[in-house]
């Protein structure tokens, strides 16, 4: 293990194994500001502690989507939702 790889930087290619995405989906969100990352003798690596808060986000933003749709699949609507069907 080298020196960037204990600072948790990774190239991209090893990022991927990580979060499966698409090399041009990797460059967007370091265009972006989402992921951090460097470039060393032309190389680009990510911070892998900035990858996980981008999954993390990712997956606090679904959770909510998800809770709502099991509750409309177990029949369970909003009080609101049923305000309106009356």
């Amino acid at each position: 293990m080298d020196a960037k790889e204990q600072a948790g930087w990774r190239s991209i290619a090893d990022a991927q194994k990580h979060l499966p995405a698409s090399r041009s989906s990797y460059y967007e969100w370091i265009a972006n500001g989402r992921l951090k990352s460097i470039r060393i003798d032309g190389s680009r690596f990510v911070s892998m502690d900035s990858l996980e808060q981008l999954i993390q986000k990712a997956e606090a933003k679904k959770l909510p989507r998800r809770i709502s749709q099991e509750m409309r699949a177990r029949g369970l609507a909003s009080a609101r939702a049923r305000r309106l069907s009356s």
